[in-house]
């Protein structure tokens, strides 16, 4: 989706999109384009995800990766959009909404949960939120968890994931179906057209 819509904005640039597992695979991708390649890395992390990527693209020549779109100080201003956009069609006030970060983490390397940390952090200067926490689907706090912790608050969870795939959709779904107050989804951040502009930035394409 980003790639084609790159594609149109920015005419006589190959763009393309890659994936480190399926098809097509970011390493073919990566020798046969058109150099230099600069490889933007559409992850909310910098952790174990993308040190397989570097270890996959090692060694190629004309490639740069550059950091992650994650890690983007504007991502702090698309989450907190997001969030008040969803907040807003609920009839709420951002005073009374407790906004959740939702990411993947991982127990095999810390830089996911820092990263969510970190983004909490800046998002909490965006809005005049009850709070800004985090939770995940493969460390502590689980979402699930978080929510149960919340009780009867209103929470409005942001998905940091690339798309509604099982984790975007059908994982955060099933904890907010168990959730036992009011709570509402934004869906998946990576799927926000303003991505666009971070994997321009990060492409060094302004």
């Amino acid at each position: 989706m980003h790639a084609r819509a790159l594609e149109a904005e920015l005419p006589g640039l190959v763009v393309a999109a890659g994936c480190l597992r399926g098809e097509p695979g970011i390493e073919a991708i990566a020798r046969t384009s058109p150099r230099p390649v600069a490889v933007v890395p559409l992850l909310m992390a910098e952790g174990f995800i993308l040190d397989r990527l570097r270890e996959l693209l090692a060694g190629i020549d004309g490639l740069t990766i550059a950091r992650t779109v994650g890690t983007h100080p504007l991502l702090a201003r698309v989450v907190a959009e997001a969030a008040e956009a969803t907040t807003r069609a609920r009839g709420w006030r951002a005073q009374e909404v407790v906004l959740v970060l939702a990411a993947h983490g991982t127990p095999r390397h810390p830089g996911s949960g820092e990263a969510a940390a970190a983004l909490a952090l800046r998002v909490r200067e965006t809005a005049a939120w009850a709070a800004v926490e985090t939770a995940f689907l493969e460390q502590a706090p689980l979402l699930g968890v978080r929510l149960s912790a919340l009780a009867v608050r209103k929470v409005v969870v942001v998905g940091l994931f690339v798309d509604a795939g099982p984790h975007g959709k059908d994982d955060v779904e099933e904890a907010l179906a168990a959730a036992p107050g009011p709570v509402a989804y934004t869906g998946p951040i990576g799927a926000a057209p303003a991505i666009r502009r971070i994997l321009r930035e990060r492409a060094g394409l302004g």
